[in-house]
């Protein structure tokens, strides 16, 4: 019998630390999109919302019901819907939209990273053009945004304390990477962020230059 094959992990590393602040690679959940066909959209979502306890909303801000499933904006027209792994999400919603939306499983093509100490908001800045101050982007507001090049669907976990990034898999290394590097740049305005090399849990992704070393700075 042929061995079961494993899904590798989306990154080598599952968490880095610079300082006070980290970044870790999220467990994965069960991740569903609707698309509604045309009219079909508010029907949709009075389904969902008998069903699962929340609504597509037009706003981009995240609705989450009491039992665990949470609906978000993912585009024109579409909407995410998360659950626990393992909870049968995307057949619970075919039989719920069917002949009214495409309902499709995301699960395996999306991943999450959580960005959260103090200063995360000064660090998130450095890559998405969003307004990050608490008037502008409250707790559980939702940003489809991009993070240099990467697209991104950004999420305030805490007031410029913790950002959720959720980015195509084949694209999560490079997110991890330029966050990490942002990390490692330090905090606008602020003392330089300590690396913590003296604990030795300062991680350097393989190719990657180390920045305690002078010549790097000279090349």
């Amino acid at each position: 019998m042929a061995d079961i094959l494993r899904p590798a992990s989306p990154v080598k590393q599952a968490r880095v630390t610079v300082g006070d602040l980290g970044l870790a690679l999220l467990p994965q959940t069960d991740l569903v999109s609707i698309g509604p066909f045309r009219g079909q959209a508010d029907a949709v979502s009075a389904t969902v919302k008998a069903a699962l306890g929340v609504s597509l909303s037009s706003g981009f801000q995240e609705q989450d019901s009491p039992e665990g499933y949470t609906v978000f904006r993912a585009g024109h027209s579409q909407w995410f819907c998360r659950g626990p792994e393992g909870g049968m999400l995307e057949a619970r919603l075919v039989a719920l939209c069917e002949g009214r939306a495409a309902v499709t499983d995301q699960s395996d093509s999306r991943v999450r990273f959580s960005l959260c100490g103090p200063g995360a908001a000064a660090i998130a800045a450095k890559l998405v053009p969003v307004d990050l101050r608490a008037s502008a982007f409250a707790k559980d507001c939702v940003a489809l945004t991009l993070a240099g090049h990467i697209p991104v669907i950004l999420t305030c976990r805490e007031v410029l304390l913790e950002y959720e990034f959720l980015v195509p898999r084949s694209l999560a290394q490079s997110l991890f990477d330029d966050i990490h590097i942002a990390m490692k740049g330090g905090i606008p305005g602020s003392d330089p962020v300590c690396s913590r090399a003296d604990k030795g849990d300062y991680f350097i992704p393989s190719g990657e230059m180390d920045p305690r070393d002078d010549r790097n700075a000279r090349a």
